[in-house]
């Protein structure tokens, strides 16, 4: 049996113009996940445990950060196919009036709350995207979003086989994505997930290789906790961010 741990990132820069990078808040909560992998005794061999990033600056931080408290021994593997969906396409082609960023920009400058407009202009946006009416109007349509991050799990999961953890340092529309599959849920529950997710939350997965066949290969997957932020929570509200 092996447990694959997945991790959303800190707090990136939402709202800045590189959103692919912490906040000081962010490499703040870095050090309550790597306290919290050192207190729950994570294993930290090679022959124990891998540890894969997916892609991104801010899931690289968010694991660099980790690894100042916890002293992972083995090697870091990128998978790029557990980096996460691509916001800003999302974002211009998810609404007319929008596709010209300059149009984008105006409205956000006569905005009282930018924060609040960025989010309500991205749920709209994401709905859209998540629909798959629409999906000659994107880079990655939403079903090529899930497919791939399903396989970079798949992968990952075959590719070591022989450890007993597999901690993967991801975002939260991977972490949605996934839990449709092992759930065997309806993509309509993508966007409740994604805004549940905490920012450096542990959602962990149980691997059942013995029920591939009875079960379908999903069925081998199962969820043992989801969007665990205790490690969070005694250290005060501002920690607990979803962005």
């Amino acid at each position: 049996m092996r447990t694959i741990t997945l991790i959303r990132h800190s707090q990136a820069s939402f709202g800045a113009e590189n959103y692919d990078k912490l906040s000081d808040l962010g490499l703040a909560q870095c050090d309550l996940i790597g306290n919290a992998f050192k207190e729950r005794h994570f294993p930290t061999s090679e022959e124990e445990a891998s540890v894969i990033w997916g892609g991104q600056e801010r899931h690289k931080e968010t694991m660099e950060g980790v690894l100042k408290f916890w002293p992972y021994k083995g090697p870091l593997c990128k998978e790029d196919r557990l980096r996460e969906f691509d916001h800003m396409d999302i974002i211009f082609k998810g609404e007319d009036g929008f596709k010209p960023r300059a149009k984008m920009g105006i409205k956000l400058l006569f905005s009282k709350n930018k924060d609040k407009t960025i989010e309500k202009t991205f749920l709209k946006t994401l709905t859209r995207w998540v629909s798959g009416s629409f999906e000659q109007d994107y880079n990655e349509p939403f079903s090529k979003f899930h497919k791939r991050s399903w396989e970079g799990l798949i992968d990952s999961n075959e590719k070591f086989k022989d450890r007993k953890n597999i901690f993967i340092f991801t975002s939260g529309g991977v972490i949605a994505s996934i839990l449709l599959k092992v759930l065997n849920i309806e993509k309509e529950n993508f966007i409740p997930l994604v805004w549940s997710l905490y920012n450096g939350s542990l959602t962990q997965l149980t691997v059942r290789p013995s029920l591939k066949e009875e079960l379908s290969y999903e069925g081998s997957f199962f969820l043992s906790s989801l969007n665990e932020h205790h490690h969070m929570i005694g250290k005060g509200s501002e920690f607990l961010t979803n962005k």
